[in-house]
Protein backbone atom coordinates (compact mmCIF):
# COMPACT_ATOMS: atom_id res chain seq x y z
CA UNK A 1 0.00 0.00 0.00
CA UNK A 2 1.34 3.39 -0.90
CA UNK A 3 -0.04 6.56 0.55
CA UNK A 4 -0.49 9.50 -1.75
CA UNK A 5 1.17 12.73 -0.61
CA UNK A 6 -2.16 14.18 0.55
CA UNK A 7 -2.95 11.01 2.54
CA UNK A 8 0.47 11.05 4.19
CA UNK A 9 0.19 14.75 5.04
CA UNK A 10 -3.29 14.15 6.46
CA UNK A 11 -2.06 11.24 8.57
CA UNK A 12 0.91 13.20 9.88
CA UNK A 13 -1.31 16.19 10.55
CA UNK A 14 -3.75 14.16 12.62
CA UNK A 15 -1.15 12.10 14.46
CA UNK A 16 1.54 14.73 14.76
CA UNK A 17 -0.81 17.31 16.20
CA UNK A 18 -2.03 14.86 18.84
CA UNK A 19 1.35 13.37 19.67
CA UNK A 20 3.68 16.37 19.34
CA UNK A 21 1.84 18.21 22.11
CA UNK A 22 1.11 15.22 24.37
CA UNK A 23 2.67 15.64 27.82
CA UNK A 24 2.67 12.34 29.71
CA UNK A 25 3.23 13.86 33.16
CA UNK A 26 0.56 16.49 32.67
CA UNK A 27 -1.86 13.81 31.45
CA UNK A 28 -1.14 11.67 34.51
CA UNK A 29 -1.69 14.63 36.83
CA UNK A 30 -5.01 15.39 35.12
CA UNK A 31 -6.08 11.73 35.47
CA UNK A 32 -5.26 11.82 39.19
CA UNK A 33 -7.16 15.08 39.57
CA UNK A 34 -10.22 13.58 37.86
CA UNK A 35 -9.92 10.44 39.97
CA UNK A 36 -9.79 12.56 43.14
CA UNK A 37 -12.84 14.59 42.08
CA UNK A 38 -14.80 11.39 41.50
CA UNK A 39 -13.82 10.02 44.91
CA UNK A 40 -14.82 13.26 46.62
CA UNK A 41 -18.15 13.38 44.79
CA UNK A 42 -18.88 9.76 45.72
CA UNK A 43 -18.10 10.35 49.38
CA UNK A 44 -20.10 13.59 49.45
CA UNK A 45 -23.12 11.72 48.10
CA UNK A 46 -22.65 9.00 50.72
CA UNK A 47 -21.45 6.37 48.27
CA UNK A 48 -18.66 3.94 48.97
CA UNK A 49 -15.38 4.94 47.34
CA UNK A 50 -14.75 1.96 45.08
CA UNK A 51 -11.24 1.56 43.75
CA UNK A 52 -10.75 0.63 40.11
CA UNK A 53 -7.75 -1.34 38.95
CA UNK A 54 -6.94 -2.88 35.58
CA UNK A 55 -5.04 -6.02 36.51
CA UNK A 56 -3.49 -6.93 33.19
CA UNK A 57 -3.67 -3.85 30.98
CA UNK A 58 -1.37 -3.70 27.98
CA UNK A 59 1.11 -0.86 27.73
CA UNK A 60 0.63 1.21 24.61
CA UNK A 61 3.86 2.64 23.23
CA UNK A 62 3.98 5.15 20.39
CA UNK A 63 7.26 6.50 19.08
CA UNK A 64 7.34 9.47 16.76
CA UNK A 65 10.41 10.78 14.93
CA UNK A 66 10.04 13.65 12.49
CA UNK A 67 12.74 15.88 11.02
CA UNK A 68 10.29 18.75 10.74
CA UNK A 69 6.64 19.10 11.61
CA UNK A 70 4.40 22.15 11.29
CA UNK A 71 1.66 22.02 13.88
CA UNK A 72 -1.47 23.80 12.66
CA UNK A 73 -4.78 24.46 14.32
CA UNK A 74 -7.69 25.49 12.14
CA UNK A 75 -5.39 26.58 9.36
CA UNK A 76 -3.17 28.79 11.53
CA UNK A 77 0.46 27.78 12.09
CA UNK A 78 0.97 27.41 15.82
CA UNK A 79 4.43 25.88 16.00
CA UNK A 80 7.21 24.37 13.92
CA UNK A 81 8.91 21.36 15.52
CA UNK A 82 12.38 20.37 14.36
CA UNK A 83 13.94 16.99 15.09
CA UNK A 84 10.85 15.96 16.98
CA UNK A 85 11.31 12.75 18.91
CA UNK A 86 8.58 11.57 21.20
CA UNK A 87 8.06 8.29 23.03
CA UNK A 88 4.74 7.91 24.78
CA UNK A 89 3.97 4.90 26.96
CA UNK A 90 0.63 4.49 28.72
CA UNK A 91 -0.58 1.43 30.59
CA UNK A 92 -4.21 0.34 30.06
CA UNK A 93 -4.92 3.20 27.63
CA UNK A 94 -8.24 1.83 26.35
CA UNK A 95 -9.55 1.20 29.84
CA UNK A 96 -8.52 4.62 31.11
CA UNK A 97 -9.93 6.41 28.07
CA UNK A 98 -13.27 4.69 28.74
CA UNK A 99 -13.14 5.61 32.44
CA UNK A 100 -12.23 9.25 31.76
CA UNK A 101 -14.11 10.40 28.63
CA UNK A 102 -13.65 14.02 29.73
CA UNK A 103 -9.83 13.67 29.59
CA UNK A 104 -9.16 15.03 26.09
CA UNK A 105 -5.45 14.16 26.03
CA UNK A 106 -6.26 10.48 26.70
CA UNK A 107 -8.97 10.53 24.03
CA UNK A 108 -6.49 12.01 21.54
CA UNK A 109 -3.84 9.43 22.44
CA UNK A 110 -6.32 6.57 22.00
CA UNK A 111 -7.45 8.02 18.65
CA UNK A 112 -3.82 8.19 17.48
CA UNK A 113 -3.15 4.61 18.60
CA UNK A 114 -6.34 3.37 16.92
CA UNK A 115 -5.45 5.08 13.65
CA UNK A 116 -1.94 3.62 13.68
CA UNK A 117 -3.22 0.11 14.44
CA UNK A 118 -5.79 0.36 11.64
CA UNK A 119 -3.06 1.45 9.23
CA UNK A 120 -0.76 -1.40 10.30
CA UNK A 121 -3.59 -3.92 9.89
CA UNK A 122 -4.62 -2.61 6.47
CA UNK A 123 -4.76 -5.56 4.03
CA UNK A 124 -2.89 -3.63 1.32
CA UNK A 125 0.04 -2.69 3.54
CA UNK A 126 3.22 -4.15 2.07
CA UNK A 127 5.65 -5.53 4.60
CA UNK A 128 9.28 -5.95 3.72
Amino acid sequence: MKLRRAQLEGLLGRLGGRLATFDTEQARRKREHLRGRRRSAALTQGHVDLQHHTADGATSVIELRLDRFEHRRRGALTRIHRNLERRIAWRALRSEARRFPEHQALQDLLAAETELLELMDHPELERE
